[in-house]
């Protein structure tokens, strides 16, 4: 999918239905209303609402012109289940993530 900078993907607290990979461009991840990091190419979004049904923790706003490979839940979810490896790396990704949440 492409997307234009400015757009806003993700927005905090609402239900989410998408993962998405980032393949160009970057995007401003925002917590709370405050910026808490960018991502770019090879970077995703989107997971942790997705396993665990909850509503978005970030909202995320493309920052230039952007690409994702984007997958709705239905199609993500039995991802999980079929590829362990995928799944592996998202829990190193989200222990990554934790940890560098507790060090703000």
């Amino acid at each position: 999918m492409t997307h234009q900078q400015g757009k806003e993907l993700t927005t905090q607290g609402r239900e989410g239905v998408g993962f998405h990979l980032i393949l160009e461009g970057s995007v401003d991840v925002a917590v709370n209303g405050v910026q808490a990091k960018t991502l770019g190419p090879g970077e995703y979004f989107g997971d942790i609402s997705l396993i665990d049904g909850k509503p978005r923790s970030a909202t995320i706003t493309a920052t230039s012109p952007l690409t994702t490979l984007s997958l709705v839940a239905w199609d993500f979810q039995p991802l999980l289940d079929e590829e362990p490896e995928l799944t592996k790396a998202l829990l190193l990704k989200m222990c990554e993530r934790l940890r560098a949440a507790r060090e703000l």
